[in-house]
């Protein structure tokens, strides 16, 4: 079960007198200000522990908007200027599993285009047999 941070507030703070965390409503409208930073000032926790909870949200709050923005800017990136060096190198390296995979529809086509080869007298019995034992492999 995942328990709130705002409900970890309230139980931190509810016994400091004069708190103004009353109820977990209240605990869950200071939670949406620290996790989207505003952080308006109209609460705050008192104890220790309500700081260390507050300290830990106001973080992953932080930690929310930058892989938004990771996602968002990357998205931009590419509408603006097409595709970024990092992703052309990616492209390039990608290992040799996923290349016989994406292979695998044209496997019939390879087949058609070996069978003619080997009827032309361009390819030995031997080297077909080999060359068909893959394609089949590849199925």
């Amino acid at each position: 079960m995942l328990i709130n941070p705002s409900t970890l507030v309230f139980y931190a703070e509810r016994e400091v007198p004069g708190t103004k965390f009353t109820n977990i409503p209240q605990a869950m409208w200071w939670g949406i200000t620290t996790m989207t930073t505003v952080g308006y000032g109209d609460l705050s926790p008192e104890t220790v522990l309500g700081r260390v909870i507050a300290s830990f949200t106001a973080l992953c709050g932080l930690a929310l908007f930058a892989m938004l923005m990771q996602v968002v800017g990357k998205a931009l990136t590419r509408g603006l200027f097409g595709a970024v060096e990092e992703d052309i190198a990616a492209d390039e390296n990608e290992d040799e599993t996923f290349n016989e995979q994406a292979l695998l529809p044209c496997v019939p086509e390879r087949m058609a285009d070996h069978v003619l080869l080997r009827d032309q007298g361009l390819v030995s019995d031997e080297e077909f047999e080999a060359t068909r034992k893959r394609l089949i492999g590849q199925i």
